[in-house]
């Protein structure tokens, strides 16, 4: 059916539902009406067809999103669902039709076991969203210290510092406080199982990190390669858009492999490589170079229009906190997310045990 959009609500009682899976596919919400009674299942129709969800409140369902009512237990049913390929129409749009779904034949527990399961799996599924909510608080954390502790256009002091450093930014030109260098050669092509480790420019779009420690991609050795010694900053000198280049990733690690299709920085020694990378990453810096890449369909940025940049420096033990500060909450933000992977494959595992 459709939203009725002069009674669609932010916050309310009955949650109006979507053929979606973002926000739980979540439109907004009814104050005095839904459609389905819970305990009930819905499974998307549409885009991602197939993907059940066990809902324990009363609901409209919306756009195409198919509802399920049986005497069987709703969390039960919803994994029995998940566990089993979508049979779906194929003329034109895929989709989940009514017919289609009441086709699937599911294997079905007693009720004291299916209690058992669904309670197993209520509760895995709480540890799932609560790490994946202190994750999403981590990211919120570092986006808003982001745009509070480094300058931003037009600003020449952040608004958040640290205690005991009040001395003001340094306009600085990069090109007196630093040197440029050109990464050499490789491909995907190139990449092997074990080896030397190697940065291609690639992984600042696909894998982007601020601080690179170690790698998880090999090469061989080739003459002329280019090895880290610590310390470096590396940028794409190409891409798509000109807000995708202009970001940077800093080297931490010698012996690490520098491709073709980067720039390289070597800050001196009272620039800090790890607050340089964030502050042309997140800073203004970020948008003056943003202003200066060239081209259209694929866009260009050169040594030296990065050595042109006019930045702002604290103090080099200012620079140092602010970076261990991003580092420190970087960490956290990895060590939840693998906690996070690692929940998902125990969930995963025990879906194939549990339901053959």
């Amino acid at each position: 059916g459709g939203v009725k959009k002069a009674s669609l609500r932010e916050y309310g009682k009955y949650p109006v539902i979507a053929n979606a899976l973002t926000n739980g596919g979540i439109l907004g919400y009814y104050q005095d009406e839904y459609r389905v009674k819970a305990p009930a299942v819905t499974i998307t129709g549409r885009g991602e067809v197939g993907v059940a969800v066990a809902r324990d409140c009363n609901f409209t369902p919306v756009v195409r999103l198919l509802s399920l009512k049986s005497p069987y237990n709703h969390i039960f049913i919803a994994n029995a669902i998940n566990q089993r390929p979508a049979v779906f129409e194929s003329t034109g749009v895929p989709q989940l039709t009514v017919p289609k779904l009441q086709s699937y034949i599911l294997p079905i527990a007693s009720l004291e076991e299916q209690i058992k399961i669904a309670d197993y799996f209520r509760k895995l599924d709480g540890m799932i969203r609560a790490k994946e909510a202190e994750i999403a608080t981590l990211k919120q954390a570092k986006a808003g210290a982001m745009v509070s502790m480094f300058p931003q256009k037009g600003e020449t002091a952040p608004r958040v510092r640290f205690k005991g450093f009040d001395e003001p930014w340094e306009i600085i030109e990069l090109a007196k406080t630093a040197k440029f260098s050109k990464g050499f050669g490789y491909s995907k092509a190139d990449l092997r199982p074990d080896g030397i480790p190697l940065f291609l420019y690639g992984r600042l779009y696909t894998k982007y990190n601020p601080f690179i420690e170690e790698i998880d991609t090999y090469s061989f050795e080739i003459s002329d390669m280019v090895l880290s010694k610590g310390g470096e900053v590396v940028m794409p000198s190409s891409g798509e858009t000109p807000e995708d280049i202009a970001v940077a990733s800093a080297i931490l690690t010698e012996g690490i492999i520098l491709s073709g299709g980067l720039n390289v920085i070597f800050p001196n020694t009272n620039i800090d490589s790890s607050f340089l990378a964030l502050s042309l990453t997140y800073g203004d810096a970020h948008y003056q170079l943003a202003k200066k890449a060239q081209g259209k369909s694929v866009v260009h940025l050169y040594n030296k229009d990065i050595a042109e940049l006019q930045m702002l420096f604290p103090s080099l033990a200012e620079q140092q906190k602010i970076a261990a500060f991003f580092r420190n909450l970087d960490r956290q933000i990895e060590a939840q997310t693998q906690i996070l992977e690692r929940l998902k494959r125990v969930k995963a595992a025990c879906l194939d045990l549990m339901f053959v």
